[in-house]
């Protein structure tokens, strides 16, 4: 796409020129990301100006955790470095001396600017781990997704050091691999997954030993961010830890979507198939990285075991998006497959606010516009799921590995 488009600006580079003095490819995607951070702002523009207050904001597609939570100042069971990252933006935000609502508005605004740090810090990063191919990392920072769920919550802090924990484990720094990683847990579980997929790929390629240095650390520097919720709020701590399989059926979900069509479980019932089904996505995926001929990328791996958690998983907020897209950019950099998917996580992002907003919501029947959009985000899952499959099954397919030169950039050298 972006080589088709070039003419208009003097055409693809030729074999024997010689690369711009300024635009190398980390400020072109850093660029990038400042315009998706700029058009972020302009979508959440009526939220910023009263839609959060009047009810609109599901309507206006701005919505956001961060402001809402702060009118509301319930018992915050927020992990603990969000709630750190939080309290800091409030502290900021009350220097101005304003009524709550706009003091929850100028907070908004230093978390957008605290998430906006975090885009750049992730663009970067994968222009480092994207190897042979930086441009790669600009299908990260023009990402439809990125621009619409970049600030509903405080996803991309987790994943910013879900990331750098790779960056630095394909440095052979396990040590800081493991403290950014310990931190990515701590600020939201998902990053476990990481660690799974680096121990699978480890036991391949025998680096036991830097894993486990890996995994020692990750698990300190987690108790280390429990103790002060633990010491501070002991009633409330287990909350902001296991605040996720409560056995309640949210949005977005595969069994919401049984529910719309009157299928009802019991909260046990449901655990249980969510449990079983984790064990099958874990089991299928380690026996496809076992079975490879040649050792997935671990990106790939990371991608597999996030996508198959997200389709079996009880809830699916929108922004849990974001959790995918650094990692789905490593795994299969094509344009064609990252929009295709993308396509249905946008259809999906407009029919939960739609739903919410109750503009496709009739009394007593199914919401068929909003069980169709889960539909068609999971077949676009499922659509990248299988590109990421078929390249671990023939690497000579996967274009990281098609120059016959590169094998992972995100794994330490052998």
């Amino acid at each position: 796409m972006v080589a088709a488009s070039s003419p208009a600006i003097g055409g693809p580079v030729g074999d024997h020129a010689r690369s711009h003095p300024f635009w190398t490819p980390l400020r072109v995607v850093l660029a990038l990301v400042t315009l998706a951070g700029a058009l972020n702002l302009v979508h959440t523009a009526p939220c910023q100006t009263g839609a959060w207050w009047n009810g609109q904001s599901y309507a206006n597609l701005c919505y956001s955790d961060v402001p809402i939570a702060h009118v509301q100042s319930g018992p915050s069971v927020d992990p603990a470095p969000v709630a750190a990252l939080t309290w800091l933006a409030a502290a900021g935000a009350r220097l101005a001396d304003q009524p709550l609502e706009q003091e929850a508005e100028t907070l908004y605004g230093i978390y957008a600017l605290l998430m906006f740090g975090a885009m750049l810090g992730l663009a970067a990063l994968l222009v480092r781990l994207s190897g042979r191919r930086p441009w790669d990392a600009a299908a990260f920072a023009i990402a439809p997704v990125l621009v619409l769920a970049a600030t509903i919550g405080w996803d991309l802090l987790g994943a910013l050091l879900a990331v750098a924990a790779v960056f630095a484990w394909s440095r052979r720094r396990p040590v800081a691999a493991g403290l950014l990683l310990g931190s990515a847990v701590a600020t939201a579980v998902w990053p476990v997954l990481v660690l799974v997929a680096t121990l699978v790929l480890a036991v391949r390629s025998r680096q036991l030993a830097a894993v486990g240095a890996v995994a020692a650390t990750a698990a300190g520097v987690w108790m280390a961010w429990q103790l002060p919720p633990l010491l501070l709020a002991p009633g409330t701590w287990w909350d902001t830890v296991n605040h996720t399989l409560t056995g309640q059926i949210g949005y977005g979900s595969l069994w919401r979507l049984a529910a719309e069509y009157g299928l009802t479980l019991s909260t046990g019932l449901l655990v249980r198939l969510v449990v079983v089904g984790l064990v099958l996505v874990l089991v299928a995926v380690v026996a496809l990285a076992v079975r490879a001929r040649r050792p997935p990328r671990l990106p790939q791996l990371v991608l597999l075991l996030l996508i198959g958690v997200l389709v079996v998983w009880p809830v699916y907020s929108p922004q849990y998006v974001l959790w995918l897209l650094a990692f789905a950019v490593l795994a299969r950099p094509q344009w064609r497959d990252l929009l295709i998917w993308q396509a249905g996580e946008v259809a999906y992002f407009l029919a939960i606010w739609w739903t919410l907003a109750g503009a496709t919501v009739d009394v007593g029947t199914v919401d068929k516009p909003y069980a169709v959009a889960i539909g068609a985000r999971v077949l676009a899952q499922l659509w990248l799921a299988g590109v990421v499959v078929r390249d671990v099954l023939h690497p000579e397919l996967d274009p990281v590995r098609a120059d016959l030169v590169t094998d992972d950039p995100a794994m330490p050298a052998r």
